[in-house]
């Protein structure tokens, strides 16, 4: 049965909750209360079994079938919270989770069996976004402290040390895994933002070595790379672009500006169809889902997901796709709901009440 997983972070009060939407009648179905500290990111598991969902503190796990929570497991101290969208990786076979703490430096790595953490990996600085090598080989780690690192899962332990110009918050992996994107994100309260902080790090898998830099807009926020591994979409939330690089020379060959009449300074997630065909942007600050053809690389649709309140943003903040392509899933964190887009004439069908401020979604594998 297909199901959507939103997190609802419940801004402190009430507690935060995860909302589980029936995929075929876009309903809700149920609500489950995931502790009173802050959660910022689920995510489900390769197998389908189980969702992970990461707190300020705890780690909870869900099973998909009953719903129940089966596992709830220290994470860190809890002081700081980080709403990056890439921070719970699994190794393919759903054996290992791999999970960023987002105040104390640490990746720490879950057996899913049995519920257990078995390793906490120091990364020396906030684990801000990580990546699974498709053979389940690697987790690379981008950090805040300007570099990226690179864990091997057969021993948990970090192999290779890989410099960046600035701190990241992005980081994507072609689906053929022979190129991480990285972006060079820096201090976000730079003004004006540095010169660094408008490129992304491509590097080489086999070696762990950089071998090209790719300029972008300012402060590259989202990364995502096409399913056909040909493209990769860049980000930028300060300057309101999409950067396209070309995975084959590695060199940006299109820039999408959202027009001036868009609310919004920026994008902040990225998705494609199965077919890599369109790409869906959710734009903070704003209240539209921008509608990308990957063939043209231009603007096509825009989606207005209207505000609850007059004079205020709905916030579409993440998005998810169904397996099949045909739903989009947007969670609009200050309508407190989700909508529902059908991606053959990128319209919303449905609007669905879910929690407080969801900010992360995830859709069953």
């Amino acid at each position: 049965m297909s199901h959507i997983y939103v997190l609802n972070n419940g801004a402190g009060n009430p507690d935060g909750t995860l909302s589980v939407i029936d995929g075929k009648t876009h309903t809700l179905i149920a609500n489950i209360s995931v502790g009173p500290v802050l959660p910022y990111f689920v995510k489900v598991t390769p197998n389908g079994k189980y969702v992970y969902i990461a707190a300020l503190q705890t780690i909870t796990v869900i099973d998909t079938k009953s719903l129940a929570v089966m596992a709830v497991l220290p994470s860190g101290s809890g002081s700081n919270i980080s709403l990056t969208n890439t921070s719970i990786v699994f190794t393919p076979d759903s054996q290992f989770a791999y999970i960023g703490t987002q105040d104390d430096s640490f990746v720490v790595v879950i057996d899913v069996k049995t519920h257990t953490l078995i390793a906490r990996i120091y990364v020396g600085s906030t684990p801000n976004a990580l990546v699974m090598t498709p053979n389940g080989q690697y987790v690379y780690v981008a950090t805040g402290g300007s570099q990226v690192l690179v864990i091997e899962t057969q021993t948990h332990q970090i192999i290779a040390t890989i410099a960046i110009s600035e701190s990241s918050l992005a980081i994507d992996i072609m689906p053929n895994g022979e190129y991480i994107y990285v972006a060079n994100t820096g201090n976000m309260g730079h003004s004006p933002p540095l010169q660094n902080e408008k490129s992304v790090a491509v590097i080489d898998s086999k070696k762990h070595q950089i071998i090209a830099t790719v300029s972008t807009g300012f402060i590259p926020t989202v990364i995502k790379v096409t399913p056909d591994s040909r493209y990769v979409y860049v980000g930028s939330r300060n300057s309101g672009t999409i950067t396209v690089i070309d995975t084959k020379s590695n060199k940006p060959i299109s820039t999408i500006s959202f027009p001036p009449f868009v609310e919004g300074i920026g994008p902040e997630t990225i998705i494609f169809t199965p077919d890599s065909q369109v790409a869906y942007i959710g734009n903070i600050l704003a209240n539209t889902i921008g509608v990308i053809s990957t063939k043209s690389h231009r603007l096509i649709a825009y989606i207005l997901v209207p505000p609850i309140i007059q004079f205020t943003f709905s916030q579409p903040y993440r998005l998810a796709i169904t397996a099949s392509g045909r739903y989009v899933y947007s969670a609009n964190r200050l309508n407190h709901n989700v909508s529902v887009v059908q991606t053959k004439n990128h319209t919303v069908i449905s609007t669905i009440q879910v929690g407080i401020q969801p900010t992360s979604i995830a859709v069953t594998p």
